[in-house]
């Protein structure tokens, strides 16, 4: 997801739960690096305002992009990001379907549902950094999606206020605790998503990509996800992470399963992209906390499962990277 370095390998066969999603090209080539034109295409702002570079032709709208971002500004420049990833969310929205992306960023997985809604669905975008919303603004208004909801805050088990830190050069590695590697800091205002829903009829999708601040997230979200038993969750876990914020990966993963939710590893980095069903004590074991390694998980909708649609494996197998 966004902040980590993508380490994609040979082409992507885009399969999941049973269903075939569309192809999603190669994704063999190393990092994208700058091309002479594209490295002069930086719109410089007034002190004060951030500068952007594009905009680019992604996945069907246009962005503007973080010069500063040696992560995520090269795949954008190229029009994708994390394909598989991409394809499984697509699948999961549905004309008036209610989506909500938390930690935004500069709005990749935001623009997407944005499409996918339509004009009678509604996507939330919660992005505490200043300067990435800043450009998640700009991107919404540039393509005109005026079903896009934006909140510049991050989200917690409880509302208050955070220190972000902020990493230079990584813009997706923002974290709402202390890595000890003298970063850059602001203050943030948090809800929670129990506070935000508590009076809203559906949520159908949630998106969860903070950097170790997952877990707290859902602790703040107990009662919507009792409450909207088809909402589906695609969420990072990182436990190393996790628990450098002060949360417990195991416990995390405990509760999601006490309130019915099943999980799929999305393989991205596999020599066999697929969306595979696992378990607790397989994910574990593959993703210890004194590994500095993630995964992206995906949870699909409890109502579906119980009706015994969208069970059962990819079968296009799990082999590891």
């Amino acid at each position: 997801m966004l902040g980590h370095t993508t380490r994609l390998g040979a082409r992507v066969a885009c399969v999941a739960i049973g269903l075939s999603l569309p192809a999603c090209g190669r994704s063999d080539a190393p990092t994208p690096s700058d091309g002479p034109d594209e490295a002069r295409n930086v719109d410089a702002k007034a002190p004060g305002e951030v500068a952007t570079v594009g905009p680019f032709e992604v996945e069907g709208s246009k962005m503007y992009a973080d010069p500063r971002d040696e992560v995520i500004t090269p795949w954008l420049k190229k029009g994708v990001w994390e394909p598989l990833e991409t394809a499984l969310f697509r699948s999961e929205i549905d004309e008036g379907d209610v989506v909500v992306d938390v930690g935004a960023n500069v709005g990749y997985y935001t623009l997407i549902a944005a499409q996918k809604v339509g004009k009678t669905g509604q996507v939330w975008a919660f992005e505490p950094d200043p300067d990435a919303f800043e450009i998640l603004r700009r991107n919404v208004e540039l393509n005109g999606y005026d079903n896009v909801q934006l909140v510049p805050k991050a989200l917690g088990a409880e509302p208050g206020t955070l220190r972000l830190y902020r990493h230079p050069t990584n813009r997706g590695d923002h974290r709402v605790y202390d890595p000890g590697d003298a970063r850059e800091a602001v203050d943030v205002e948090v809800t929670t998503l129990d506070q935000y829903f508590a009076t809203r009829e559906r949520v159908d999708l949630v998106k969860i990509d903070t950097q170790g601040a997952e877990c707290t997230i859902l602790a703040g979200a107990g009662e919507t996800l009792k409450r909207h038993d088809d909402v589906r969750v695609i969420m990072e876990y990182t436990p190393q992470y996790i628990r450098q914020m002060g949360a417990d990966p195991g416990a995390c993963l405990s509760r999601l399963d006490a309130l019915g939710f099943s999980f799929y590893e999305i393989l991205e980095f596999a020599q066999k992209k697929a969306v595979v069903k696992t378990d607790l004590q397989t994910l574990r074991a593959r993703y210890p906390e004194s590994k500095d390694d993630y995964t992206n998980l995906f949870l699909p909708s409890r109502r579906q499962l119980a009706a015994g649609g969208g069970s059962g494996s990819s079968g296009a197998g799990s082999d590891d990277e």
